[in-house]
């Protein structure tokens, strides 16, 4: 057959009858179905650039981000090493002068609701800022994450304590922070979604796309690509302990550092976000996904955990979302966070009401590692994250920290950091913690 390559650039064409081509032709022995889940097939078409290496640079839909990596594929040609060839994003040093004395202890994502145009009522744009606190409460430092995506809950900010550095995503730009406010690096790591670090790598895993024609990336504690996988999702979670990492969508994947599946379970199916996840003392992941399995009216909130034999449902949470209403049965409770505190899981769930200009009620309920309920505690923590030695917490407008036993130990004015602007009220979405 005569193949046409009019230049680098170019699409190929071919002249005369395709079935005589040298080599199996799978479309003419299995049916589009049998392709698609033999071959993970996420979109039509589906482009596959394969680096001189043998890997996967490149696997989507977009030419525009096919040519992008083509011309990394064409930088990378003089690199003096060549299993570094495809290594693709490169970070870029921040020069920043920036350096503090007091080591951050707390860090959280603000955000607010904006308007764009005063005379055009309800036009707004949520945006973020990152803070960073001492353990005595002081504002450190503030940085600008800019307008963000009014998107589903996503894990954008998170913490290496190895290291002392924090990775927040700025937009589609991972940006790392060390514990004393210094802006160390930037990555641009087109259209990422959701981050999760490696402490004992110190690798940064990205879930970048979308959850169909997406791929999952992996940088180094520099900020450079060290490997990429053809593997869409909604969201991931890593698994240090296990050194590998969840991948979650239609079903949850786990895969190891090269990116090979070692397992598959359907406890989560077709997920539509992560609102929350931890690794417990024994190195099992526990995730709290929003997702629509088959067969059920709409979508459902679910708490799972990784156990040996797979993952296990510890409680699936009622409530039924479809296009048409938003509905919930008598007496549900919709999961939104986990935390792991020595040998117990703490998840905070809400009563939810159909009317949204009320405060939903909140609990706390305590699970052994096993999975099974130890009761509830009578706390109110709002927006936490746990600690060797307890909790730190937002609610009120302080920052409060707890010990291991709910009690609290000090709490901090926010002062202007919780202050509004326009009259709309600040949120916190995200908080980590050093110490």
């Amino acid at each position: 057959m005569d193949w046409q390559l009019r230049d680098l650039r170019s699409k190929p064409e071919l002249a005369g009858d395709w079935r005589q081509l040298p080599w199996d032709i799978v479309a003419d022995q299995m049916s589009y179905t049998q392709i698609r889940d033999a071959y993970s097939l996420t979109s039509s078409p589906l482009r596959i650039l394969i680096s001189p290496a043998g890997t996967i640079a490149y696997r989507g839909s977009d030419w525009q981000s096919l040519e992008e990596a083509v011309d990394l594929a064409l930088d990378d040609e003089t690199a003096p090493n060549p299993t570094s060839r495809f290594a693709g994003l490169k970070s870029q040093t921040i020069n920043d002068d920036y350096e503090r004395l007091t080591p951050a202890a707390v860090i959280v994502i603000e955000s607010q609701y904006l308007d764009l145009d005063p005379s055009h009522a309800g036009q707004h744009q949520k945006f973020q800022q990152l803070k960073m606190f001492s353990s005595k409460g002081e504002l450190l430092r503030s940085i600008e994450l800019g307008a963000v995506q009014q998107d589903h809950p996503r894990r954008t900010l998170v913490v290496d304590r190895q290291r002392n550095v924090v990775y927040v995503r700025r937009q589609s730009t991972l940006l790392s922070i060390s514990r004393a406010g210094t802006q160390l690096f930037q990555t641009n790591v087109p259209d990422l979604k959701s981050i999760d670090v490696n402490e004992v790598t110190g690798e940064i895993w990205c879930a970048c796309g979308s959850s169909r024609s997406g791929v999952t990336i992996v940088l180094d504690s520099s900020g450079n690509e060290v490997r990429r996988f053809p593997r869409a999702s909604a969201a991931l979670v890593v698994n240090s302990k296990r050194n590998g990492c969840w991948l979650i969508d239609e079903e949850l994947r786990f895969v190891n550092r090269e990116g090979l599946e070692l397992r598959k379970d359907k406890a989560i199916q077709n997920a539509l976000f992560l609102s929350s996840s931890i690794i417990d003392e024994g190195g099992n992941a526990w995730m709290i996904c929003m997702d629509r399995p088959e067969g059920f009216n709409g979508s459902r909130t679910v708490l799972v955990r990784e156990t040996d034999s797979g993952m296990q449902i510890v409680r699936g949470y009622e409530a039924i979302f479809n296009s048409k209403e938003l509905r919930y049965p008598p007496g549900a409770m919709l999961a939104q966070h986990i935390e792991s505190i020595g040998d117990e899981v703490v998840v905070r769930s809400f009563v939810p009401d159909d009317d949204f200009n009320k405060k939903p009620i909140s609990q706390l309920e305590r699970f052994s590692l096993d999975g099974l309920s130890l009761g509830f505690v009578d706390k109110e923590l709002g927006l936490f994250m746990a600690t060797d030695s307890g909790f730190w917490s937002i609610r009120d407008k302080k920052l409060r920290r707890l010990s291991s036993d709910y009690t609290e130990v000090a709490s901090f004015d926010m002062g202007d950091s919780a202050e509004s602007l326009e009259g709309r009220p600040k949120n916190y979405e995200a908080i980590v913690a050093f110490e």
